[in-house]
This record gives structure tokens, C-alpha cells and sequence, in this order.
């Protein structure tokens, strides 16, 4: 994704269809841009860095929605157990993008718990992975089926992030659908 980012700050389109490319994740794309341009040859570092705090923020959002949602002391459990799970501290400190993904959601399932909108989260992590294109679209139900009303904002939610990735692999590969 730093690579990715790299080609696109100079100018160039991604390589998305390398030979062993993995799966590009369009927000882990624009990241790598950023980082690059911000810190160049320190990016990785702080890539990593990134998703080292957004492993913590995984752990405090875990608490969160197990304390709203269960009580504190099954909150404060569930966050043990998140903070202490060697995958998700090794996924954090190779800069893998599930560190993100699963702190943006968690925080989205908190934002919901509390009765706010976790729309914006879910499209966040729409553009990282697409399973919250599942947990998008299933909010939105849940949503219509207990307001009995269709709102906008929600629905263009669940239609962004699967639009934008289609769109970023139909303009770098020619494919929408690759």
C-alpha cells in the first residue's frame, strides 16, 4: 500500500495487478500516499505506528461496547482479552490493515450501542475491507426496519465504499470488478 502510494504521488497508476500483488484497500491506498508524502522513507514506521494505535484504540473501543452493551466488568474482560490476542498485536505491528478495519467497526458498534450514527465509521472501514459492506448494509436494515423510514445519509453509506472500490479498480485495471 506504501508502494501504491508512492506511484500515485508520482503520478503513476497503482500496480494493483502485479504478479503476488495482494488486495488493494482503497483508504490503506490514500494512507500510504499520505504517509509517503509526510515522512517518505519513514512511512513503513509509520504505517506501523498507526496500527499499533489503532490496536489500542481497538482495546478502549472493545471496553467501550462491551461495558454499554454488557456492563463494566464484561467490558474491562473483552478488552483483556483483545489486548492480550498475539494475532491482533502481530497484525498491528506488521502494519496489516485489520488493525484499522477492526478498530473503526468496533467504534462504530459503540457509536450504535449509544444510539448515534455509525455511518461514517462503517464507510471508514468499507474502504478497508469489505465485510462492513455486510455490517453496513445489515445496520441499514436494522435501521429501516425500526424507524420505517429510508434515509439518505445511511443509504449512500452503504453504497459509497463498494462504489469507490469498484471505481478505483475500474480506474487503475480497467476492471470494476477486480
Amino acid at each position: 500500500h506504501l508502494v501504491w502510494g508512492r506511484q500515485l504521488l508520482d503520478g503513476l497508476a497503482p500496480t494493483f495487478t502485479a504478479y503476488a500483488a495482494p488486495t488493494q484497500h482503497p483508504l490503506y491506498v490514500a494512507l500510504g500516499a499520505v504517509l509517503g508524502a509526510v515522512f517518505g522513507e519513514s512511512a513503513d514506521r509509520v504505517l506501523v505506528l498507526v496500527c499499533l494505535l489503532s490496536h489500542a484504540l481497538l482495546v478502549l473501543g472493545t471496553y467501550r461496547l462491551g461495558a454499554e452493551v454488557f456492563g463494566r466488568w464484561s467490558g474491562l474482560l473483552a478488552a483483556l482479552f483483545v489486548a492480550a490476542s498475539a494475532s491482533f498485536l502481530l497484525y498491528a505491528a506488521r502494519g496489516y490493515v485489520d488493525a484499522p478495519f477492526l478498530a473503526l467497526v468496533v467504534w462504530a458498534g459503540v457509536r450504535a450501542a449509544s444510539g448515534r450514527a455509525p455511518w461514517l465509521l462503517l464507510l471508514l472501514a468499507g474502504l478497508l475491507r469489505p465485510e462492513a459492506w455486510v455490517l453496513t448494509g445489515l445496520a441499514w436494515l436494522w435501521h429501516v426496519a425500526t424507524t420505517r423510514r429510508v434515509p439518505v445519509g445511511p443509504t449512500l453509506a452503504v453504497i459509497a465504499a463498494p462504489a469507490i472500490w469498484a471505481i478505483t479498480d475500474w480506474a487503475v485495471t480497467g476492471d470494476p470488478l477486480h
